[in-house]
């Protein structure tokens, strides 16, 4: 032992991903995860749409591609949930 303190991972949250309404493999996915794992499950969930492919085609980033899609909205809101989870956590670690 070297006295360090060794850093474990922490999992902020579970996203999901590749979902697309009315399909019931996507809905039945989805349902899963909010049932098993209520607390770390982020409330946005990313949809998949002919943007992300194109937007990676063309080399750039979705939100410069077109920031109005429904994933590049999507994303937005995971950003700000990460945001407060992390505002969140540091506010219990340090009283």
């Amino acid at each position: 032992q070297t006295g360090l303190k060794q850093n474990t991972p922490e999992i902020l949250g579970i996203l999901g991903t590749f979902y697309r309404k009315r399909v019931l493999s996507s809905e039945e996915s989805l349902k899963l995860l909010q049932e098993n794992f209520t607390e770390t499950l982020f409330d946005a969930v990313i949809p998949i749409n002919s943007v992300i492919p194109d937007s990676f085609s063309a080399s750039v980033d979705l939100h410069t591609f077109n920031k109005r899609s429904s994933s590049a909205r999507a994303y937005s809101r995971v950003v700000q949930e990460i945001i407060l989870r992390i505002s969140n956590n540091q506010r219990q670690n340090h009283g």
